[in-house]
């Protein structure tokens, strides 16, 4: 949808901490509806409504695919929503959300992850 793959528990533990991939991956760990996020998180956690990154990145994912010139990987944008994998947030030990991450193809994902910010940009 919009140019995001949208993965499960079982597709990102198998093409994100179990093997390398033939595309790198910048990955939006997000939420969809912000009421029901309380069912999944602890009390201490951190949460903003999300809506506002997720259509921005859907932006991005979408001009991204539409360059004119070729570029040498391939990219994929992939969403992981707590609503539909909450044990990929309890595993990396996320406290907040949204959080945004950039994975090259020849990396697999650890438990923690580097996280991009405004100056990786």
């Amino acid at each position: 949808v919009n140019n995001i793959v949208n993965l499960n528990e079982d597709t990102y533990t198998t093409y994100f901490l179990q093997q390398t991939r033939d595309f790198d991956a910048f990955i939006l760990y997000t939420t969809i509806e912000v009421v029901t996020v309380a069912d999944y998180v602890r009390s201490d956690w951190k949460w903003v409504d999300c809506r506002a990154t997720n259509k921005e990145f859907a932006r991005v994912a979408k001009a991204f695919n539409s360059l004119k010139e070729p570029v040498e990987t391939d990219v994929l944008f992939v969403r992981v929503t707590i609503d539909n994998s909450p044990r990929i947030f309890q595993y990396h030990d996320f406290q907040t959300a949204p959080i945004i991450t950039y994975l090259p193809k020849d990396e697999i994902m650890g438990k923690k992850v580097r996280v991009l910010d405004a100056v990786d940009v």
